[in-house]
């Protein structure tokens, strides 16, 4: 696959050259059976809602558009799931079919007494409230990311899609799958999302543009602490919330915004 376009350069940038992300992705990484117990107990849950998302996509696009969409291995294979980061803030889906994500203990303790900040909790309340959000919303969001990359093709979305529109639509997909098939799952989000944008608007609101997000990647997907692309993803949950219902007031199901997906 040739790398081209504006989310290649991103990726490129960001992900491939040591001095612009401070890491590099490769498929070495722990089999499930090498991690830890708490890492395995990670991988489970993301894994479930993986699965949870695939059989509504299914489904949904199945009967609701006459195509039926999967995420592929990921939702099949846990060795699939990369938790394997030490002291980096990740969650991520580059197109190779794999999830990758930082659990809860392998996060710093600076980078957790942050996450704790943000909602004035004790650790053991912001460790419930970091994993609900990762292991679940974001792992679902991931696997919008994922359906997206199904439908258009990796060289499509790495050759034309900018990454402020794909993680604009693995929100929309997050939230309209949430809004059908689990609406705990989005009201859960809200309430992790709403103080998150309060916190960082008056750092980061005046940005949300696909421009800015360009010019200023480094530093919003900085694995030291991404509060930035955290801010960012939230602010796409609202945008979806208010674009995902009709002129009447009518929520959009999963299968109608699939639908809008180009392909």
């Amino acid at each position: 696959m040739t790398l081209a376009g504006p989310l290649a350069a991103l990726v490129v940038a960001a992900c491939l050259a040591g001095a612009g992300c401070d890491l590099t992705l490769t498929q070495d990484r722990p089999s499930y059976e090498d991690l830890s117990a708490v890492e395995r107990a990670a991988v489970d849950r993301i894994l479930a809602r993986l699965q949870a998302f695939n059989a509504a996509l299914r489904l949904d696009s199945r009967t609701g558009i006459g195509r039926e969409y999967s995420l592929g291995p990921v939702a099949e294979d846990r060795d699939r799931i990369n938790v394997s980061f030490r002291g980096l803030w990740i969650a991520a889906n580059l197109g190779d079919d794999v999830i990758h994500m930082s659990v809860w203990e392998n996060l710093s303790a600076p980078q957790r007494a942050e996450w704790a900040s943000w909602f004035g909790e004790a650790e053991a309340a912001a460790k419930a409230r970091y994993e609900g959000f990762f292991h679940d919303w974001v792992a679902a969001h991931l696997a919008g990311i994922q359906a997206v990359f199904r439908i258009q093709t990796v060289e499509y979305v790495y050759g034309n899609r900018s990454v402020f529109k794909l993680e604009r639509d693995g929100q929309r997909l997050a939230a309209s799958y949430a809004r059908v098939h689990d609406p705990g799952l989005l009201s859960r989000a809200r309430a992790t999302c709403g103080p998150i944008r309060d916190r960082f608007a008056a750092r980061w609101g005046a940005g949300f543009t696909q421009e800015y997000y360009l010019a200023n990647f480094r530093a919003l997907t900085d694995p030291a602490m991404p509060s930035g692309w955290i801010y960012f993803l939230c602010r796409h949950m609202a945008e979806a919330e208010v674009r995902g219902v009709d002129i009447e007031g009518r929520p959009y199901t999963f299968a109608e915004e699939l639908s809008v997906i180009p392909r």
